[in-house]
């Protein structure tokens, strides 16, 4: 391990000083990414995090962005892909700070008292090898999970039978993990399913490009018919072109869905930003979420998405980090007046 891997890891693990390390990381991109490189060229060099520059999400589809060689590549992880025909694609030479930060983070939300038995609607490694949230999974099943825990296999025709059978075998309370989609389909098919009381549920991603959307109260609504109160619920934001995963509660803290704010770990930063200036914006305000987040040592660890949230200060669960409430994709006319999104 290099030596500024090691102060990443180092970081996870809640040793080291955030802007020390995001701006180590940030001359190391600059050094070592061509792409990088020329973003940076006519900007002067960052004293904090919040200067470093980001690159447009958008830039993941369009071009090459890595610090090594193509030939010390061990993964890529692409984009879903429901919104546009090109997917990002998100190159690692090696997964080791990725694991490590998964699993923190992971355990911190949801297995705070150890292992779990996890049932995943959401495929595993094997099932979607390119999928950085499948892997996710199959680190959280191999590090935090019980010997009695499953993923819903590919081509089961009724995920609510499959769920059934799986609460029978054993009396353990489940960690069960899938996509709001996933869990709204699951519950709105069988509505008389009911899970085992203590039941904790992790929900991740949205409707986008599915059938018709369902509001975070209405998914919270399913929810609780079916037994797991909001207390138990919590929300996972991720993406392919991040390494990080942010959390909206602590299972068995959660509150209700209109009052979720999501925080990012303790080793990562969100700058809730105006899309044309690309200064932060006031509390309460919306902007684009800007990420910041130094496991993506490999590629860029500043990125500017497409998402639009509300900026919130000393959110909830995290009194020393703002935290943003999400509110959706931005607009295709927001997007072509973001002078940010423009230098991609």
């Amino acid at each position: 391990m290099t030596p500024l891997d090691r102060a990443i890891h180092a970081l996870i693990a809640g040793d080291g000083d955030f802007d020390e390390v995001a701006l180590r990381v940030a001359a190391h991109q600059r050094q070592h990414s061509p792409v990088y490189q020329r973003l940076c060229a006519m900007r002067p060099v960052p004293t904090c995090a919040a200067e470093i520059p980001a690159v447009p999400i958008e830039a993941f589809r369009r071009l090459d962005l890595r610090t090594f060689p193509a030939e010390r590549a061990v993964a890529e992880f692409r984009s879903s892909g429901t919104t546009d025909a090109a997917r990002s694609r998100h190159v690692f030479d090696s997964l080791e700070l990725y694991r490590h930060a998964a699993i923190v983070g992971f355990q911190r939300a949801l297995c705070p008292s150890g292992r779990a038995r996890i049932l995943s609607l959401i495929p595993d490694a094997r099932q979607r090898p390119d999928s950085s949230l499948s892997r996710m999974v199959s680190w959280a099943l191999s590090a935090l999970g019980t010997e009695s825990c499953h993923v819903l296999p590919e081509g089961v025709p009724s995920a609510a039978d499959w769920l059934s059978e799986r609460l029978e075998e054993s009396g353990d309370t489940p960690l069960l993990l899938g996509t709001a989609f996933g869990l709204a389909s699951l519950f709105e098919d069988a509505p008389t399913l009911r899970l085992p009381e203590g039941t904790c549920l992790m929900e991740t991603g949205g409707f986008k490009g599915m059938r018709r959307e369902l509001s975070r109260e209405e998914c919270f609504d399913l929810y609780a018919r079916a037994g797991v109160p909001a207390s138990h619920v919590v929300g996972e934001y991720g993406m392919a072109e991040l390494s990080s995963q942010w959390y909206d509660a602590v299972v068995g803290q959660g509150v209700p869905a209109a009052a979720r704010v999501y925080v990012p770990p303790p080793w990562a930063r969100t700058r809730v930003v105006d899309p044309v200036t690309g200064q932060l914006v006031a509390p309460g305000a919306d902007g684009l979420l800007l990420h910041i987040d130094p496991v993506n040592r490999g590629s860029v660890l500043a990125v500017l998405t497409q998402d639009v949230g509300t900026r919130v200060v000393d959110a909830g669960h995290s009194p020393t980090r703002d935290g943003f409430v999400y509110r959706g994709r931005a607009s295709d006319a927001l997007l072509k007046g973001c002078g940010l999104v423009d230098e991609s």
